[in-house]
């Protein structure tokens, strides 16, 4: 079920309860958290998956990959929409547009390309990082990408793209970023020392001109910069759902709300991402609102692929694309729970028992504890006397005790008789008290050790295994199928042979005694086949197992 090499991502679904995981053996895994199981298996990259993310609607899940390449994944098909070539370089982060149709992608060639999810296509490429580019995270408006540079933090646009501001942060390689009341909050890591940075976003240009940066300063704007409050592209349409993602960022905060007389009131304003006491720490990350770490079931998201796990990455690209005409509609995920149906009152029709009773099983079969508690005919009567109880449970006692203390009596006659070797004369014994759980237990012990099947022990045992073979528990079954197919491996070709073989000049009287045995065990062995061919068409376990042991009666037709 698990991965078979170390895991590299991970990513939680925004509305339901599942994971993505990414892992260097470069298949990719959804998982159901209250199932604790593996939901579907995609399968497409040619080397270790290193970024994985669901989209805000929860329909899709991009994911990077050290094979240069970005795919893109439909949920509810269970198959790979597209895949965005022209990375040359591994590819470390995918990050998607809070609210429209866009991808972004940074890789270890220095660069972050944009993706238009309608068209597939490239938007814009920006260039020259500083060095690889290993986290992303667009602003909650969507006006602005940030990106993680090696001891510097941009801000960056893409239609066209123009870098808007530059940040000298001295947090060498950030491993991830997030957004919490206009700030930024980066993470590194060196060797055991792992460290955080809060960056004071109003502080920071997000929008309008472009900022003098050597690496971009060589770019002019091409035109102006689109409005934020229309969108170029589609928008992602959210499920109605009580279990949504908690709200990283508080949108109407007061920098927002109040606008700074100048730039130099501006700067001279303290900065909130300052901690001016550190015993305050308390004050300062102590949430205000608790949070529901568990969310209320419910109905799936998306519904459950419609192939099982495999997935060929050559066929993958069937997929079909979505039109960027604005009146095609997208599924959107119910996460309502359906009215229940009325209740039609009518006479409960008798439960009927099972074919075959399991193996494993919670309670004991025929014993229920309601049976031994004496019916309550008055409702003022809530309560039992401890001593009616005690005297309905002890009714069946005594039945019990007996009916124990002969199989114990019965298993220490066959285990008398097996101490002294002789296997033939044990399994006689077993078969001579007439009790299939007595013959059980003997066969579990023949059944690990091949060697001590002989063709005169098959003679006695093949009656008893048509007996197990017909039996409603599921381990008398199981016995009887393991011991039958060591018999047709071992003895069949042998018993065969035997029969075809032309008759011996002469007296031989072993030879003799042997032909006896194989005739017998043919003619029972033929009349187990009829039993087998009529249950090899059950489906599950037991029908793979009968039809395995119909292959190999074959011969006997």
């Amino acid at each position: 079920m698990g991965h078979k090499a170390n895991i590299c991502s991970l990513d939680f679904h925004p509305y339901g309860e599942f994971v993505a995981s990414g892992s260097q053996d470069t298949n990719i895994k959804l998982w159901d958290i209250r199932r604790k199981g593996c939901v579907f298996r995609y399968r497409g990259h040619s080397q270790a998956v290193r970024c994985l993310r669901f989209s805000p609607d929860g329909k899709w899940l991009a994911s990077a990959a050290d094979d240069h390449t970005v795919k893109l994944w439909d949920l509810t098909a269970g198959k790979m929409m597209s895949e965005f070539p022209g990375h040359t370089g591994p590819v470390n982060v995918v990050e998607f547009h809070p609210n429209e149709y866009l991808l972004a992608s940074g890789s270890s060639d220095r660069t972050i390309r944009f993706w238009d999810l309608e068209k597939f296509q490239v938007v814009s490429c920006i260039e020259g990082e500083p060095g690889p580019v290993r986290s992303v995270l667009f602003n909650p408006d969507g006006c602005c990408l940030y990106s993680g540079c090696q001891d510097s933090l941009r801000v960056y646009g893409w239609e066209p793209e123009r870098c808007f501001d530059v940040v000298l942060v001295n947090w060498g390689k950030v491993a991830d970023l997030a957004i919490c009341n206009d700030q930024l909050i980066g993470v590194a890591f060196s060797q055991s020392n792992v460290s955080s940075y809060v960056v004071d976003l109003t502080r920071v240009t997000r929008t309008g001109t472009v900022t003098r940066d050597p690496v971009q300063d060589h770019r002019p704007l091409a035109q102006p910069p689109p409005n934020p409050s229309a969108p170029l592209r589609r928008i992602y349409e959210r499920p109605s759902t009580t279990c949504s993602k908690p709200q990283r960022v508080k949108q109407n905060s007061e920098s927002e709300r109040r606008s700074p007389s100048s730039e130099d009131d501006r700067d001279e304003r303290e900065s909130r991402a300052e901690i001016q006491n550190a015993e305050d720490y308390n004050e300062i990350f102590q949430p205000k609102n608790s949070i529901s770490r568990t969310p209320p079931r419910r109905s799936e998201p998306f519904p459950a692929p419609p192939e099982d796990g495999e997935l060929d990455a050559a066929t993958a690209k069937e997929a079909a694309k979505p039109s960027s005409a604005m009146d095609v509609q997208f599924p959107v995920p119910n996460l309502e729970v359906l009215p229940r149906p009325p209740v039609v009152a009518s006479t409960p029709a008798p439960k009927a028992e099972p074919a075959i009773i399991p193996a494993t099983r919670n309670e004991p079969i025929g014993l229920k504890a309601s049976d031994f508690l004496p019916a309550v005919k008055i409702p003022q009567q809530a309560e039992l006397v401890d001593e009616d109880a005690m005297s309905q449970i002890r009714k069946g006692h005594d039945t019990m005790c007996v009916v124990l203390t002969s199989r114990h009596k019965n298993l220490d006659t066959v285990r008398a008789v097996w101490t002294t070797g002789d296997i033939k004369t044990s399994v006689d014994s077993a078969v001579a008290i007439n009790d299939l759980s007595v013959v059980v237990d003997l066969l579990n012990i023949v059944n690990q050790k091949a060697s001590l099947w002989k063709l005169d022990l098959c003679t006695t045992v093949l009656p008893q295994i048509e007996k197990l073979l017909q039996s409603k528990y599921e381990s008398y079954v199981q016995t009887g199928c393991t011991s039958l197919k060591l018999i047709l491996q071992r003895f069949l070709p042998l018993i065969t042979d035997m029969l075809a073989a032309p008759p011996s000049v002469g007296v031989d009287i072993s030879r003799e005694e042997r032909l006896h045995k194989c005739r017998l065990c043919y003619k029972q062995l033929k009349s187990i086949s009829g039993l087998v061919k009529s249950k090899s068409g059950l489906s599950g376990r037991h029908g793979s197992t009968f039809r395995e042991l119909h292959l190999l009666m074959a011969s006997l037709d």
